[in-house]
């Protein structure tokens, strides 16, 4: 992820958004090897 990505997290509603350049798939990526994992992507 670049260094000027913009993440929103929201933890009451555990949500993040995410407005980056990179891939969708390099995003969902980096969140998996933080050690999270993802629910009902849309």
């Amino acid at each position: 992820m670049e260094e000027k990505a913009k993440v929103n997290i929201d933890v009451g509603a555990k949500t993040v958004t995410v407005e980056s350049s990179a891939s969708e798939e390099s995003i969902k990526q980096a969140i998996v090897a933080a050690g999270y994992s993802i629910e009902g992507y849309q």
